[in-house]
């Protein structure tokens, strides 16, 4: 049952929002035994009470979900669904996404978060801040740039090995 739950979601922010969709299996959970459905996020990160707290307050700051006026209950926006959803990439023909930056250091925070980003999207370190990938993700890579607030400091190429 444990291996299900964390081979089912990523993490407590993923199991969250997907509580928001409704009839899901985390949903249900939550609305019917919320006392599983804590349980099951403490499977996923060990974490205790107040850093669940901690995460759900973080999903409505973020924007991913926004309380209802009326009934108070969660109601998961565009943005959440987007982080949900799971980013599928198609192979480039002969050619590869190159990206290139330079963060400055008082920016350190963006500089690993877009590093982690580019892992995630199968890219492959070359040098320090220049990364490589034959995977075409650059629809998702534009807007993790622009909402990362790095636009001036990251380029992205399309490039064909000679």
């Amino acid at each position: 049952m444990n291996d299900r739950i964390t081979e089912k979601y990523k993490n407590s922010t993923h199991y969250i929002l997907s509580s928001l969709i409704p009839y899901t299996e985390s949903n249900m959970k939550l609305v019917f035994t919320p006392k599983k459905f804590f349980f099951d996020l403490n499977i996923l990160d060990k974490k205790n009470l107040k850093k669940f707290k901690n995460a759900y307050y973080n999903c409505i700051k973020r924007g991913y979900f926004i309380l209802d006026d009326l009934t108070g209950l969660p109601i998961i926006t565009d943005k959440g669904f987007s982080r949900l959803k799971p980013y599928n990439s198609k192979k480039l023909q002969g050619s590869n996404i190159m990206v290139i930056f330079d963060i400055q250091e008082t920016d350190r925070h963006k500089r690993r978060q877009l590093r982690t980003l580019l892992r995630q999207l199968e890219f492959e370190q070359i040098q320090k801040s220049v990364w490589s990938t034959s995977l075409d993700s650059r629809v998702y890579l534009i807007a993790e740039i622009k909402r990362l607030g790095l636009k001036n400091e990251v380029k992205i190429f399309e490039s064909r090995p000679i």
